[in-house]
This record gives structure tokens, C-alpha cells and sequence, in this order.
């Protein structure tokens, strides 16, 4: 299948996936792809948003040939969290809350911020504990928004006081919940641009592309710059460099900063819009192999 555009002007994404070593490379693009998952409906079969390109700058992008392309923040306000409240940690999936909501995954290496980020996006200073311990959650905790969606932290990996055996181990539970969890509308991948690419944030994204798990990626830290170092929107375009060594067309990306708020209204409209093709996607009968 090739990317393509539409005759709105929207960028095409669905889970289907190919790797560049076997001479093809992942793909993403808003179809069907005629295949049935362990989900069983079309939501979890299709891609994770419509990206459209507005008129306007509200985000930051950039597209395959190197343009700038920009996330249209247009009605974020109507995304803005009016409530938040932890809902129970949970260590398999069984024990998680009735799979009737959409869930927004957030995940990312040790000490990324994802603590931060989610207290930034919900207005809410001490909704998810920011620990001093990096890999501190071991549990996935729910977090259920404006009673119509839920954010959900997972545990984090490759915490480098780890031995490197276990640097890209998923507990078993969180695997589970990536596999089989049958309201994930999308994973949001903490990337910390502060600092140089790391290869194991790269084999994360393509383990969640090889499984078909909905994925976006969202860089956290663009405030901070340590003394010499190159700056964030370096970082950004060498961390795409390295994906693009497996992937044919990118995740949607955006840049945040939990302390200067920077991202943050154009990450909630990405979930609402992401939510928005959940629902209707759900009203449609389940997609069947030909």
C-alpha cells in the first residue's frame, strides 16, 4: 500500500508495518488493513489519527521531504481537561478497569518525564507522582479524564542502573497490555530531546511497530539544553534519521515542555482528534479478511 494524501489535503496512516531489512519498511496509513487482530474491530486495525494541515502554524512537525508540517491545534480548547482523577494501579491486565474508554498509553525511558507531563496536560501538580527514583512506577495506573477517555502510565525501561540484559525487557504485564488490550487507541512514546538520540527509545518505537500497536511520539524536555549540546531540534532530526533506517513513513511527532507548557494544547487536540476517528471507527462492523 502506498502513503498517500487525500483530496482533503489529510495525511493517510494505518497500522501496517513492513521492515526495511527484508528490503520494505514500515508503513503507516488511515485504512483498513483487512486484517483481523486480537481486538477483533476496525479501530485497532486502522491507524492512529488524521494529521490535516492547516492554514496556520499550532505545532511542530516536519514531513518526509524535510518541510515543516504542523499539528492543527484548531478547537483545543474544546480539548482542555476540566477533570482528572486516578482511577487504581494495576500489575496484569485483568486487574485493569472495563475496557469501555479509549486509553492514551504514555511510556518512555527512565527519568523522560512522564510524570511531568502528565501533571501539565491534566493542570494538576501531584496526579502522577513525580518520583526522584527513576523507574519508580512499576505498576500501569489509570487515569480517567474528563470521564470520557483515560491516560495511562506505564513503566518505564532501560534504566541504566539495570544490568543491559534487561534494558529492553517489558515486565510481562505491560506486553500483555500493548498486545491485548482491547481500548488502546494510542501509545505515546516520551522521547527526551534534551539529549542525543538513544538507540534503545528507537527499538522501542519499532517493537511497537512490528506488534501494529497505534504509536505517536512525543518529545519531552525541549526547555532544558545542558552546556555544549547541541539543541533540541537537533536532536529531533537525528532521532528521525535513526528511524527512518525502519520505518517508510513516521509517527506522528510533537515537541513538549512540561515546565514552559510548550505542546501542550496541540497534544490534546492529537488525542482528541486520535479519539475522535476511535469512536467513529468503533461504530463500524468489525474489518474481515478477503
Amino acid at each position: 500500500m502506498e502513503v498517500g494524501r487525500s483530496s482533503t489535503g489529510a495525511l493517510r496512516r494505518a497500522c501496517t508495518w513492513k521492515w526495511k531489512q527484508s528490503g520494505l519498511r514500515h508503513k503507516w496509513k488511515l485504512e483498513p488493513t483487512g486484517k483481523e487482530t486480537v481486538r477483533g474491530k476496525a479501530k485497532v486495525t486502522v491507524a492512529s489519527d488524521v494529521l490535516d494541515e492547516p492554514e496556520q502554524e499550532n505545532g511542530m512537525g516536519e514531513d518526509n521531504d524535510g518541510s515543516e508540517r504542523t499539528l492543527d491545534a484548531v478547537g483545543g480548547e474544546r480539548y482542555r481537561v476540566k477533570a482528572a482523577e486516578f482511577v487504581k494501579s494495576s500489575v496484569k491486565l485483568e486487574q485493569c478497569p472495563p475496557p469501555t474508554l479509549p486509553e492514551f498509553a504514555v511510556v518512555g525511558r527512565s527519568n523522560v518525564g512522564k510524570s511531568s507531563l502528565i501533571n501539565a496536560i491534566t493542570n494538576r501538580k501531584n496526579l502522577a507522582l513525580v518520583s526522584k527514583t527513576p523507574g519508580k512506577t512499576v505498576c500501569i495506573n489509570h487515569f480517567i479524564i474528563n470521564k470520557e477517555w483515560y491516560l495511562v502510565d506505564l513503566p518505564g525501561y532501560g534504566y541504566a542502573k539495570r544490568s543491559k540484559t534487561a534494558r529492553f525487557e517489558w515486565l510481562d504485564f505491560t506486553k500483555d497490555y500493548f498486545l491485548n488490550r482491547e481500548t488502546l487507541a494510542n501509545v505515546l512514546l516520551l522521547v527526551d530531546c534534551s539529549i542525543p538520540p538513544q538507540q534503545i527509545d528507537v527499538d522501542c518505537a519499532d517493537w511497537l511497530g512490528e506488534k501494529q500497536v497505534p504509536l505517536s511520539i512525543v518529545f519531552t524536555k525541549s526547555d532544558k539544553r545542558k552546556k555544549k549540546a547541541p539543541p533540541h531540534t537537533e536532536n529531533i532530526a537525528k532521532f528521525r534519521e535513526m528511524l527512518n533506517d525502519s520505518w517508510e513513513d513516521l509517527p506522528p511527532m510533537l515537541v513538549t515542555s512540561s515546565i514552559k507548557g510548550t505542546g501542550k494544547r496541540e497534544l490534546l487536540a492529537h488525542i482528541g482528534r486520535v479519539r475522535s476517528y476511535w469512536k467513529s471507527a468503533d461504530e463500524e462492523p468489525p474489518v474481515s479478511s478477503p
